[in-house]
């Protein structure tokens, strides 16, 4: 065989060549098939269809080469029994309209390497899960059975497979798994497990902490509306979580119970990086508690949005976050959108030690004023990296306080607002200029009239959604000399603003 790139292999090979009459060619391609195996990944599926019609040798080497299927329809699902069949390791099944008969020539199948298995989004039921059931799976890691119709007698079904080595489990949005499939979750046997996912279920979090599953990172649990029962210390006090692994917990829209907050944080959670608690205004007391008696060294990422819609909750809040307390001093990204704070409340968060934090989001908190800017511009945030600012209304007075930040590694600030009235004007954009934020490299922001920025009208722009939004990208020697990173400038521009 003649020396070949791999760029002019794949040219070849894409042509819809009849390579039955080029017995050479044919040879040639087995060749380079055997020489390089990474070759057949590189195709585009016409041309791996035009391979496997040419010889029964290099349709072998085609179906060999395959290790992953996805987008089955619905009158192919016969194929998939076919042995050649064996070697899958990942079968995308989702949206395929996949039902019980669809299920019953899927367990026909032999998949003894078969990892990842997604059956998402086709209205499977306790039936389908029967079938499941009996399927011959001993290598699957991976099952994703989000958006269908499960019910507690499916999860009894499903948590009475025996998987040793299943590591992610997805069960989001079967909005009829209730207390019942809690109870049979907590009794499966998947001791590898580390990642479960029940978010827009009716499960609690009460209900499954005698889980026994030792190697679990993962635990979502967000939206599970009405999910938590009373919780009756004199019958649970004795659980102790077996979750010492856990890296990532989402609670977001999850009630919490005060006694069972009480017990939570009795447990230690040494891993604990991520924790979302956002949107549980009927549980404000309780996740003060939560986030003052907590016992997380390597907490990274904290979401309190919407938790403090009470003025008083917000101002709270901002006194236990502004403490210093260890277990928050590691912070990265804190998330306090849609929160009731005020100038007060600044005042009292950036008491906090913050030498840690990259990312503060402060949106959607309509009632920061240009006193709780200059509150914030006093903090010590060495190391921001994002600050957003969006949807608060900031007249001049607040940018004037604003561009006094010392943010020496501020790369993104966000600044954008829906409402009219509070799009910044040409004194403010002015203003905003004298900001010294060198690493700056997007900005966004709602103008009501940008002539203020000369540097924006000298850029390149482009223009999404009509008029009303814009993203300009300055030339070189027209941007800010103070922001020499700037890439782009996102905004809204008032209709009548004019170019």
């Amino acid at each position: 065989m003649p020396p070949c790139t791999r760029s002019q292999a794949v040219k070849k090979a894409r042509k819809k060549l009849h390579l039955t009459d080029s017995p050479h060619l044919g040879a040639a391609l087995l060749h380079l098939i055997h020489a390089a195996p990474s070759f057949l990944a590189s195709l585009s599926p016409d041309a791996l269809k035009n391979l496997s019609a040419t010889s029964r040798e290099l349709r072998k080497q085609v179906q060999a080469s395959v290790t992953s299927i996805s987008g089955v329809r619905q009158h192919h699902f016969h194929l998939l029994v076919k042995p050649q069949w064996r070697l899958i390791k990942v079968l995308d099944l989702s949206r395929t309209k996949l039902n019980v008969r669809g299920m019953s020539m899927l367990i026909q199948g032999d998949w003894p390497i078969l990892t990842k298995l997604d059956l998402s989004c086709n209205k499977l039921g306790r039936a389908a899960i029967a079938k499941l059931a009996k399927a011959d799976l001993p290598a699957v890691i991976c099952l994703n059975l989000a958006q269908n119709k499960l019910d507690d007698h499916a999860a009894q079904l499903l948590a009475g497979i025996a998987w040793p080595k299943m590591v992610n489990v997805n069960l989001s949005s079967n909005y009829n798994l209730g207390p019942g499939a809690a109870a049979w979750l907590v009794q499966a046997h998947w001791p590898a497990l580390k990642s479960l996912d029940l978010e827009g279920t009716h499960v609690a979090l009460a209900s499954l902490l005698i889980g026994n599953w030792p190697e679990l990172e993962v635990l979502n649990l967000r939206d599970c509306y009405g999910a938590e029962p009373a919780w009756n210390p004199s019958v649970h006090a004795s659980t102790s979580i077996s979750w010492r692994n856990l890296t990532g917990l989402n609670l977001a829209s999850h009630p919490l119970d005060p006694a069972l907050v009480a017990h939570l944080n009795s447990e230690c959670w040494p891993h604990l990086e991520r924790l979302r608690l956002a949107y549980n205004t009927r549980s404000s007391k309780a996740i003060g508690n939560f986030v003052h008696g907590g016992s997380w060294p390597l907490l990274t990422d904290l979401d309190l949005s919407g938790v403090c819609k009470p003025e008083f909750m917000g101002v709270r809040m901002c006194e236990i976050l502004g403490q210093g307390r260890s277990t928050l001093t590691g912070l990265t990204r804190l998330c306090f959108h849609n929160n009731a704070l005020t100038s007060v409340g600044v005042s009292l968060l950036i008491k906090g030690r913050w030498e840690e934090l990259q990312d503060l989001d402060l949106s959607w908190n309509v009632m920061l004023d240009a006193a709780a800017i200059a509150q914030l511009v006093q903090g010590n945030f060495p190391n921001l990296c994002t600050l957003d600012l969006s949807y608060i209304m900031l007249d001049a007075d607040a940018i004037d306080y604003l561009v006094c930040g010392r943010w020496p590694h501020l790369t993104r600030l966000y600044l954008q607002h829906d409402d009219l009235e509070s799009f910044l004007d040409s004194l403010a954009i002015s203003v905003l200029l004298l900001g010294n934020w060198p690493s700056l490299q997007t900005l966004v922001l709602s103008a009501r009239d940008v002539r203020g920025a000369a540097f924006l009208l000298s850029g390149s722009r482009d223009v999404y959604g009509g008029e009303f939004r814009s993203v300009w990208k300055p030339r070189s020697g027209h941007f800010p000399a103070q922001w020499p990173c700037l890439q782009s400038v996102s905004f809204k521009q008032h209709l009548c603003a004019g170019f």
